[in-house]
C-alpha cells in the first residue's frame, strides 16, 4: 500500500496482496493503483510480445488461435485470431439467479487484477487498468450466482465481469441498476477494446470462488468472535462451571483453536466474585451441557480450520490461475491446468463443516436460555 493525498491505496505491481487488502478494497472502497515502475511494465510487455510473436510465427496457442476444448485441433488464422477472442464473453454470458454480492464481486475483480498482473498470462496494463478505474468509479458487474465454477475456471461468472469492461451488460452503479455502457458514461470511462487472448485471460481462472472465498472468511472470523462472546455470557447466565476451560485440559489435548477458545473464554469469565456467587452448585450442575461446555472444542476447529484456509486461499489469490501462460523468461507458451479450483473448493468445503458446529454450537446455547426446563 501506499498513500495517495491522505488515502491509502493498493498498488498492482505483481507483488504480493494480503486478504486484508482485497477485504479493504472489496468492503472500503480503498483505491487501486496500478503500478508504472519499470520493472512491472516490462515484465508485462514480454509476455505480451511473447503472444504476438507466437501468434505471427503460427505457434499453437490454446484459445487464442485454436478452438476450446477438444476443438484445440482447429487452427484460426491470424486475422480472425485478432477479433474473435470476445465471443467467448457472449457464449459464457447464460448465467442465472440472482446476482453474487457487490462485495464478492469487486473482490473477484481485484484478485483476476492480482493475477493477471503477475505477468504470465500475456495481457496489458490497460487492461488492469480499466478494472481499477470501476473499482475506484465504483462500478460493479452484475454476476449471476449460478454458472459454472471452478471446474475450467469461473468462466460464466467471469464473463459478465469480462462483457461489462467493455461496455455490455448490466452493473451496480450510484446505487442503482443500470446498462454498463451508461454507467460508464456517467463515470467519465470508456468501452475497453480487448487485445488478443485478454478475454479468455478475463475468464480461464479461480477468481470468482476465490473473491468469495476471501469475504467468507472475513465473516467466519467475525462468526467465531461472537460465539466465544456469546458463549462466555451464556456460562454467566446459566451460572455455568468456570473450570470446563482450564489450561491443563487443552494440555492434555493440545490443539492450538481449543487452546486459544478456552483461554479467551475463561479471560472473559473472570470476575471479582466468588465462583460461589456465580456458579450453580446443585449436583446435577457437576458438567455442564455440551454446548457450553465442549465450546473451546467445537470452535476450536473454526480456529485451526481458519489458519490454513487463508492460508490457501492468500496463496490462491496471488497466483497466476490462467491458461495458458508464458514463461517470462523464455517466451515459451505453457498449457496446464491452473484454472482448477481444487484448493479453494476443498478450503470453502471445511469451512463450511466447521462453521455448521459452530452454529449448531449456538442454537442450543440459545435453547438452553429460553428453556424454562433448564434455565
Amino acid at each position: 500500500m501506499k498513500k495517495i493525498g491522505r488515502k491509502d491505496a493498493l498498488v498492482i505491481d505483481g507483488g504480493h496482496v494480503s486478504l486484508e487488502e482485497i477485504i479493504a478494497v472489496a468492503r472500503d472502497g480503498m483505491p487501486v493503483v496500478i503500478s508504472k515502475s519499470k520493472e512491472f511494465v516490462k515484465r508485462m510487455g514480454q509476455t505480451q510480445k511473447a503472444l504476438m510473436d507466437g501468434m505471427r510465427k503460427g505457434v499453437a496457442i490454446y484459445g487464442v488461435n485454436t478452438g476450446y476444448g477438444k476443438s484445440c485441433g482447429n487452427r484460426i488464422s491470424m486475422k480472425v485470431a485478432l477479433k474473435n477472442g470476445v465471443n467467448i464473453l457472449r457464449f459464457h454470458g447464460c448465467g442465472t439467479g440472482d446476482p453474487i454480492g457487490i462485495e464478492e464481486t469487486r473482490a473477484a475483480m481485484l484478485t483476476r487484477m492480482i493475477c493477471l498482473a503477475r505477468g504470465y498470462s500475456g495481457v496489458s496494463v490497460g487492461l488492469l487498468q480499466q478494472m481499477a478505474d470501476f473499482l475506484n468509479a465504483g462500478i460493479t458487474p452484475v454476476v449471476p450466482c449460478e454458472g459454472s465454477v471452478g471446474a475450467s475456471g469461473d468462466l460464466t461468472p467471469m464473463s459478465y465481469i469480462g462483457a461489462a469492461l467493455a461496455g455490455r451488460c448490466d452493473v451496480f452503479y450510484d446505487g442503482d441498476i443500470m446498462p454498463a455502457a451508461r454507467a460508464m458514461k456517467k463515470a467519465g470511462l470508456k468501452p475497453y477494446r480487448y487485445l488478443p487472448k485478454e478475454p479468455l485471460s478475463m475468464v480461464n481462472g479461480t477468481t470468482t470462488m476465490t473473491g468469495i472465498a476471501v469475504m467468507d472468511i472475513e465473516r467466519a472470523e467475525r462468526i467465531l468472535d461472537a460465539a466465544v462472546f456469546a458463549t462466555a455470557l451464556s456460562v454467566h447466565a446459566m451460572k455455568g462451571n468456570a473450570h470446563h476451560y482450564h489450561p491443563v485440559i487443552s494440555e492434555a489435548k493440545p490443539f492450538p483453536g481449543q487452546a486459544a477458545v478456552a483461554k479467551k473464554i475463561a479471560h472473559l469469565l473472570l470476575s471479582k466474585a466468588s465462583a460461589r456467587q456465580l456458579e450453580d452448585d446443585t449436583l446435577e450442575t457437576l458438567q455442564d451441557p455440551y454446548s457450553l461446555r465442549c465450546a473451546p472444542q467445537v470452535l476450536g476447529v473454526l480456529v485451526d480450520a481458519l489458519f490454513w484456509i487463508k492460508k490457501w486461499v492468500e496463496i490462491e489469490a496471488n497466483s497466476s490461475n490462467d491458461n495458458p501462460i508464458f514463461d517470462p523468461a523464455t517466451g515459451q507458451v505453457l498449457m496446464g491446468g491452473n484454472f482448477y479450483g481444487g484448493h479453494i473448493a476443498f478450503a470453502m468445503d471445511g469451512l463450511k463443516a466447521a462453521l455448521a458446529s459452530a452454529a449448531d454450537m449456538c442454537d442450543r446455547q440459545i435453547m438452553l436460555l429460553v428453556n424454562p426446563n433448564l434455565n
